[in-house]
């Protein structure tokens, strides 16, 4: 989850057996992750009875399976618990559950229905018992069925422009490098790249695709296409790792653990912008003796010269960022959205420091679109902020949802007339450009 665009890196070095083995790797890390988010979510509905409040006890909980009756996000719910749950959970805490009320052990053990609200409970009989520390937790299938489905249509609103604001970024970069291009161009193939990326995982990548479509264009002009493409990444990073920063930083509290992180990162970025634009700073730390030297080298080397000749259109450099901006606003936004509809309760400063963030590490190719890093994140964050992580893994899930939704308007683009051409490009640009550019 990063920039609503597709793929990851583009214009690989690495030899076919290289770029086969990485996939590998990084199937197996996203196989990884998402097992451990299956292992770390509940797939049962369940009460929890946290015997802190109870006299005379250790701060431990009780927790019975079984099934909530209707929408477990309404103030008061009915709870059937699971006998068989009852029972492991009167075998494991024999002292504890002897704390509970008479009534309620004889309604759990007998598989009665109980009325559950905030900290208590009312039994069969019609009798009221406080629970301060008891709370009905869905599962991770009960929270996608009692999702608020209107909410998709301003998700998926948001989605959109979120989509528009990037290819904006990239089409008017494309008039900085001399490699203009229409508007209406840029939106096909991003689209159809989204398509390929997050329907038909395994074939040619969004940026490769980006690239190929100017060097047709531009022939004369490879190495321009290819720094377009790579510039537009860094813009829409850059501005991203700083409005991360802004939202945690101004949150109080309530993201303490991320400051130093999401500080040094946005210090890194500064001082980063700062050596390449300020000839001063350059000159100190020699970064023209040894930029060259590093691991691919003549690459950073091209990129250096198209950063500098970027920073010549002051005012295109404002408003990439500008745009960089509005799209990351529209994912949290989108965020946000999904996250009421499934029940979650975060403010909308949460919800842009918990986007941000997991879309900013999401970007570091650990696993093939981010798959299973960005469900662990969202689910962490949603933890530190005060919900379940249940409800951070299903948020993150169905944002993919949301984006492989807009990837098929990439495959009815490949029906239009045109379309089999457009595929064959693509095709060309994975054999043509995946030695590099």
């Amino acid at each position: 989850m990063t920039d609503v665009d597709p793929g990851g890196p583009s214009g690989s070095a690495r030899a076919p057996g290289g770029r086969f083995a990485l996939r590998l790797v990084g199937a197996a890390i996203a196989f990884g992750l998402l097992w451990l988010v299956a292992s770390n979510v509940p797939w049962e509905d369940a009460w929890v009875i946290r015997t802190a409040g109870l006299e005379g006890s250790e701060a431990v909980e009780i927790r019975v399976e079984g099934e909530i009756e209707g929408d477990w996000k309404l103030t008061t719910v009915r709870f059937a618990p699971d006998v068989h749950s009852v029972q492991l959970a009167e075998q494991e805490r024999p002292s504890e559950w002897a704390l509970l009320p008479e009534v309620l052990r004889e309604d759990l053990a007998a598989g009665r229905t109980l009325e559950l609200s905030a900290g208590a409970a009312r039994s069969a009989d019609g009798t009221r018992l406080t629970l301060a520390g008891a709370e009905w937790r869905p599962s991770i299938p009960r929270v996608f069925r009692d999702i608020h489905l209107a909410a998709l249509v301003p998700a998926m609103g948001l989605i959109v422009l979120c989509s528009l604001f990037i290819v904006t970024r990239w089409w008017r970069l494309l008039g900085v490098m001399q490699c203009a291009s229409r508007w209406w161009s840029a939106l096909r193939v991003t689209y159809v790249g989204l398509f390929f990326n997050v329907i038909v995982p395994g074939n040619s990548g969004g940026d490769l695709a980006r690239v190929w479509m100017v060097i047709k264009g531009h022939p004369e002009r490879r190495a321009d296409a290819f720094m377009s493409v790579i510039l537009d990444r860094l813009l829409g990073l850059a501005a991203m790792g700083l409005v991360a920063a802004a939202a945690v930083l101004s949150n109080g509290d309530r993201f303490a653990q991320l400051r130093l992180p999401v500080s040094l990162l946005a210090v890194a970025m500064g001082f980063g912008l700062l050596a390449l634009g300020s000839l001063r700073l350059r000159s100190w730390i020699g970064l023209d003796s040894w930029l060259g030297k590093l691991p691919q080298g003549e690459r950073l080397v091209r990129l250096d010269g198209a950063i500098r000749g970027l920073a010549q259109h002051p005012w295109e450099v404002l408003i990439a960022i500008l745009l960089s901006v509005g799209n990351h606003l529209g994912a949290s936004l989108m965020f946000a959205v999904l996250g009421h509809a499934l029940g979650a309760d975060l403010s909308v400063l949460d919800y842009i420091c918990i986007a941000t963030v997991v879309n900013t590490l999401t970007a570091v190719p650990i696993s093939p679109g981010g798959l299973g890093v960005g469900e662990v994140l969202s689910g962490s964050l949603f933890e530190i902020a005060g919900e379940s992580f249940t409800l951070g893994v299903a948020t993150s899930i169905t944002y993919r949802i949301c984006l492989a939704l807009l990837g098929l308007v990439g495959g009815l683009v490949l029906l239009a007339p045109g379309g089999k051409a457009m595929r064959s490009d693509f095709e060309a640009a994975e054999r043509e450009l995946g030695a590099g550019v």
